[in-house]
């Protein structure tokens, strides 16, 4: 079982949401990065794990010289091997990059029109930890249609492809192959298939993602502008099997 604490950020008037001041995050010294432990590569049976709790991500997205962060949690998986599904609105800048139209294109929309992914196609999420949530917030609260998120919030990403997100407040990435996607409800459904994870070993107990005690937890996102932390509730060993802090 799992303890989802939840607490509330300071509330964004929705007319404004587009026009937040975007200020870069400061994280001290000493905290996360390789401070959470090595990059642990998780196996191709155990990939959908990672999104098993409903974590928040900060989703990458490049195609061409085009690139946007946003926030997500509408993410399922539909097995262990990295089969996903996101649903990303229509008016996200994101939606735009990932699939190559622009705002009159995607309003021509059909209920049901199917588009498919590409090799152009780059995609990755990215799993901020507790301390990051004023980041996840600006990030959620902006569009990259008016601001360079990357510029004005400092972000930098690593140099593979697809690239990631590099900061020291990230659990996790997942590298995504998109399939294709079916548009419905004024939303994308994004078949997606993680191709490769990495997480930070303090949060990798061998087959579970799960942040250890000396580390800050994960986020989900409860709505209305309100985070929850996800901890263990516990890690009792069962017959003929490791407790899962024990599972490395």
């Amino acid at each position: 079982f799992l303890y989802f604490i939840a607490y509330k950020m300071p509330a964004t008037d929705k007319r404004k949401r587009r026009k937040v001041e975007l200020t870069p995050l400061v994280v001290e010294d000493g905290v996360g990065g390789e401070n959470f432990g090595p990059l642990v590569e998780v196996h191709k049976r155990l990939l959908s794990r990672v999104l098993y709790a409903q974590p928040v991500c900060l989703l990458v997205s490049k195609r061409g010289d085009k690139k946007n962060i946003m926030t997500i949690s509408w993410v399922t998986p539909l097995n262990n091997w990295g089969d996903i599904i996101l649903s990303i609105n229509k008016s996200r800048h994101s939606a735009g990059i990932l699939f190559g139209k622009d705002d009159d294109e995607i309003k021509a929309l059909s209920e049901g029109d199917k588009i498919m992914g590409s090799d152009e196609i780059m995609l990755t999420l990215n799993v901020p930890v507790r301390g990051s949530e004023p980041l996840v917030k600006m990030i959620g609260s902006s569009t990259g249609k008016e601001v360079d998120k990357f510029s004005e919030l400092e972000l930098k990403l690593t140099e593979e492809t697809p690239p990631a997100l590099d900061h020291p407040l990230i659990a996790a990435t997942m590298y995504c192959k998109v399939n294709y996607a079916t548009y419905e409800s004024g939303h994308f459904l994004t078949r997606c298939t993680i191709t490769r994870a990495t997480v930070r070993k303090s949060y990798w107990a061998g087959d579970i993602f799960i942040a250890s005690d000396s580390v800050p937890p994960f986020l989900t996102f409860l709505g209305s502008g309100t985070f929850a932390s996800v901890t263990p509730q516990s890690c009792k060993p069962q017959i003929g099997r490791a407790s899962c802090r024990e599972r490395v």
